[in-house]
This record gives C-alpha cells, sequence and structure tokens, in this order.
C-alpha cells in the first residue's frame, strides 16, 4: 500500500506522482495506490490528477464513494479549463448525484466541452438532446452530436450512433455501423469489437470475412467481453 508520505517521496513532482498513479490504475489495476498518488498530485495543484481522483470517488473505487467529493473535485478541474472534469461534472447534475439536479447547468456544460473537441461531451450532448433533457427533443442534432464524439475520440459516441443506425435495417446504414463499431473496437472499445465481429459472421460465409470476425471476436473477448469469447 502506497502512503501519503511515501508517495510525497516516490513522486518527488506533481506530475510524477500523477503518471504513477495513472501506470496503478492501467497496469496494476491498483485503485487504491493510485488514490493516494493522485491525492498528492492534486494537493499540489496538479489538475488532471484531481480529475481521475474525483472518478475514483465517484464510483467508489480505492476510496470510499462520495459524490459530493467527486462533484467538488470536478468542478474544480473544470474551473481550471479541463473539458473532461466538465462532463464529469455535468454528468453528476444531470443525476442530482452529490450537486443539485440541474439539467440545463449540464447541458450548458457538455455544450462548452464538446465546442473545445472533448468527444464525451459531445456524446453527452447528443444523449440530452434525444432524450429532451434540457433541450427540446431534437434527434437529428443528437446524431450529429454523437458523431462529433466519435470523431473526437469517444468510444461511447461511435458505439450509440452505430446501434441508432442499425436499428434502421437498412444496408447503407448497417454498413455505416460496422464501420463505427470497428472505430470504437480501435479505442480499445470490447463493445465495439464484440458487435463488429458477430455481424461480419453472421453476415458472410467467406473465409475472408469469418478470419476478420474471429479476429474482433478474440479482440472483444480480451477486452472482457465474456460473451464473445464462446
Amino acid at each position: 500500500m502506497v502512503t501519503a508520505a511515501y508517495a510525497q517521496s516516490l513522486c518527488g513532482t506533481p506530475e510524477t506522482c500523477f503518471e504513477e498513479g495513472v501506470q496503478r490504475m492501467v497496469v496494476g489495476d491498483a485503485p487504491e495506490e493510485a488514490s493516494v498518488l493522485f491525492l498528492n498530485a492534486c494537493s499540489a495543484g496538479h489538475a488532471a490528477a484531481c480529475v481521475n481522483l474525483a472518478a475514483l470517488h465517484e464510483r467508489g473505487q480505492g476510496v470510499p464513494q462520495d459524490r459530493v467529493r467527486a462533484a467538488a473535485l470536478y468542478r474544480q478541474g473544470c474551473d481550471e479549463g479541463l473539458q473532461l472534469a466538465c462532463v464529469g461534472l455535468g454528468r453528476l447534475m444531470t443525476n442530482g448525484e452529490g450537486v443539485p439536479q440541474d439539467d440545463a447547468g449540464a447541458l450548458q456544460l457538455f455544450e462548452q466541452a464538446c465546442a473545445a473537441g472533448q468527444g464525451s461531451g459531445c456524446t453527452a450532448w447528443g444523449q440530452m438532446l434525444e432524450g429532451g433533457f434540457g433541450a427540446k427533443v431534437d434527434v437529428a442534432e443528437a446524431f450529429a452530436r454523437y458523431r462529433l464524439g466519435c470523431e473526437g475520440g469517444d468510444p461511447e459516441g461511435c458505439l450509440t450512433l452505430a446501434d441508432r443506425r442499425a436499428k434502421t435495417g437498412r444496408p447503407e446504414a448497417l454498413l455505416e455501423s460496422l464501420e463505427l463499431w470497428k472505430k470504437a473496437c480501435a479505442m480499445d472499445e470490447g463493445a465495439g469489437c464484440a458487435k463488429a465481429g458477430a455481424h461480419l459472421w453472421s453476415s458472410s460465409v467467406k473465409p475472408a470475412t469469418r478470419r476478420e470476425a474471429r479476429a474482433l471476436l478474440t479482440r472483444a473477448c480480451a477486452l472482457g467481453e465474456v460473451h464473445a469469447c464462446r
């Protein structure tokens, strides 16, 4: 376990502490240790570390679940210009978790983040528009925001748009969905790999297509999609 004192000696600088925390999450899967490192860096003014610590508090991962604390940390990061933090704060606002429920305020944060190029902000904006939260229902504009989210590197935007397009059943829409699922897969989103692989497997018996389908399903399995491991 990493104590605060050890974290201070280990890190040296807030940036090093932040990077060590990310490593503990990505490689070591040690959220408790990561939380101490992020706290150390956040206390020294590292905004991105504060955002990561907020996410841990939001989920109760490695630290007690505390959405009031998460909201405060997200707000701090958002005020410092980190658009991912604005998205996190907006998400809590839509659910009234840690802050008063405020669809209009959340929508404004998502718009701001999207305009700044944060893909997840675009996707969240689209979800608000599709559901009529904080704004009138506008499905066409919602789809446009999902596309922006996907293009901005948010796999959820790719998946959401792909699923909406696939529901039409039109051949050209299914082709677009396939490309969107593959794009999500390329972002290490297992659901994208699984859906692309399943679609290819069911749509053709050509050996080349089946090989691609198997590769996608194998990738999905490695990314945690257990149903793709068969």
